[in-house]
């Protein structure tokens, strides 16, 4: 019996189900703390036997082919046993809810939404309650707002 997916509401590989490649959750300890979270389970107990279905992850993330030489000095594309590239991070959970479900964002995106994030806070934050109390004694309500 093929191994079934731990993804929540994924029926891959159950009964009567066409068969979908799985993957194993990473020996490598660091990137093993990354698929849990993405998983969305708290009730996992036995980790041994934790599998992830190819429909969890991006499309360039698992590799289905290789190349293989030819006589000629070219280069053949096979198909070959699905394997994950080395950092691949499951993240896609189709029968979630979608904001459950999407790619985890860039780098870059992360460094801009931090950089965004502390300009707001320097702008508005506060420090203290005393200060809090402050902003609202200089703050004027509209006079459209006051009856």
């Amino acid at each position: 019996m093929p191994n079934t997916c731990s993804a929540p509401g994924c029926r891959s590989n159950y009964s009567g189900e066409p068969y979908t490649p799985v993957f194993r959750l990473p020996s490598n300890s660091e990137l093993r703390e990354k698929w849990l979270p993405a998983l969305r389970r708290e009730d996992i107990e036995d980790l041994k036997n934790v599998f992830v279905c190819s429909n969890h992850f991006r499309t360039e993330d698992v590799i289905t082919e290789m190349d293989m030489p030819q006589p000629d000095d070219s280069l053949q594309k096979i198909s070959r046993r699905p394997i994950l590239h080395k950092n691949a991070i499951s993240c896609l959970l189709p029968s979630c809810l979608k904001y459950l479900s999407s790619p985890f964002p860039k780098p870059e995106a992360l460094e801009q939404s931090l950089d965004l994030h502390k300009a707001e806070d320097s702008k508005f934050g506060v420090k203290s309650l005393g200060e809090l109390k402050c902003k609202f004694e200089e703050f004027e309500l509209p006079s459209s707002w006051v009856k």
